[in-house]
């Protein structure tokens, strides 16, 4: 055992794993499945996304930046308002931006902070249709707010405790999303297309 090093000294390996989408379960029942974006962005919440690239659109139609998220962690805010949950979602990460379709000046730092909003402003969107999806269609919680407001507020989550599930579907999410984008990993200019 462990003589064979062939896996590792190929530029791909034998045996790789490739997620495909998620299935969503209430308790031993199978509700469905969602898409593969739609993981990410549950990840992304619950906090348990290592790292990941998205395609983020910029100002004109068909543009796209690459950003690579290195560091990520979410802060889920919940608590009971008249008897109706409050939710708060504050997800923080840091990254780099290794391409753009368009010639970009990434030694400016007006430039960063442009990608940087860009990139916080998709991810709340897409996070926002995530939710709304999951909430619509399967009116479950997959990311765990039930769980945070029963160890935070054990007194508050006991008057929602048999209904969870149908107050989480129901209510409003706040998202807000911070990025971060450390640095460029492009070496040279882009090329561009001469027309």
């Amino acid at each position: 055992m462990g003589k064979d090093a062939g896996s590792i000294k190929s530029p791909t390996p034998k045996a790789t794993a490739e997620l495909v989408g998620t299935a969503v379960f209430q308790k031993d029942k199978l509700l469905g499945f969602i898409s593969l974006d739609d993981t990410r962005m549950l990840s992304m919440a619950a906090g348990e996304l290592k790292g990941t690239t998205l395609s983020v659109p910029l100002e004109k139609k068909g543009e796209y930046a690459a950003i690579r998220l290195l560091n990520w962690r979410s802060q889920m805010k919940v608590s009971l308002e008249h008897g109706k949950p409050e939710i708060r979602l504050v997800l923080y990460g840091k990254g780099n931006v290794p391409s753009t379709d368009i010639e970009k000046d990434l030694s400016s730092v007006l430039e960063y902070q442009k990608l940087e909003e860009l990139t916080s402003s998709y991810i709340k969107n897409q996070m926002m249709v995530t939710i709304r999806h999951i909430q619509g269609e399967y009116g479950v919680d997959p990311i765990g707010f039930g769980e945070k407001l029963y160890r935070r507020h054990y007194r508050q989550f006991l008057s929602v405790a048999g209904k969870w599930n149908e107050s989480f579907a129901q209510s409003p999410i706040e998202v807000e999303v911070h990025i971060t984008l450390q640095r460029s990993e492009l070496k040279t200019n882009n090329i561009t297309k001469i027309e």
